[in-house]
């Protein structure tokens, strides 16, 4: 869970989604990340970005926020570990 608001990235706490661009690096095994509100029950079936092992990728996605302190989860649907980098760019309030 990435805290992403009250100073954090430059997003204030009243935002209600933000704008990311997520780039995955070094993936040791194929896969896929989600990234979903960090006061969701779970996390939602589909991917925010897919990618194969070795392959650097990236992708945009607007994501919500959770709604108890703006964070958000990441979840890694793959075999293998992985470096990535989450980018904030924008927000919505």
């Amino acid at each position: 869970s990435f805290p992403v608001t009250g100073g954090v990235c430059g997003i204030p706490s009243t935002a209600i989604a933000v704008s990311v661009n997520l780039t995955v690096a070094q993936p040791a095994a194929a896969g896929s990340l989600t990234l979903y509100p960090g006061d969701a029950a779970s996390p939602p079936t589909v991917s925010s970005i897919n990618f194969a092992a070795g392959v650097v990728l990236t992708n945009n996605a607007i994501v919500l926020l959770a709604t108890n302190g703006g964070t958000i989860n990441v979840k890694n649907r793959s075999a293998g570990a992985l470096h990535f980098v989450l980018d904030a760019n924008g927000y919505f309030q």
